[in-house]
């Protein structure tokens, strides 16, 4: 894990930011402490979990949206099957 001092990234008040897996730290922390890496890593992980998480719903959203293309776009909708099986009724509900 690559760790950057700097006075910029985070702002003051701030010990440490992590973006994309790299550690910004204020060069007044420096050497960081193990346990403030430690808890920087744990949000790499959270980072790339959630990556692979929104990749592989998208693999699902893709396979959703090519079979209601494919079948027919205003049937596959639940409420707009309902709305054709009720079509005829004239009273509101």
């Amino acid at each position: 894990m690559k760790i950057v001092y700097n006075n910029i990234l985070p702002v003051k008040g701030f010990t440490a930011m992590n973006l994309f897996g790299i550690i910004f730290a204020r060069n007044e922390y420096k050497p960081l402490a193990r346990r403030i890496q430690n808890h920087e890593a744990i949000h790499t992980v959270q980072m790339k979990e959630m990556l692979y998480i929104f990749f592989i719903s998208g693999i699902w959203w893709s396979g959703w949206l090519n079979s209601f293309v494919m079948v027919g776009m205003l049937t596959k909708i639940s409420h707009l099957k309902e709305r054709l099986i009720h079509i005829s009724m004239t009273t509101l509900i």
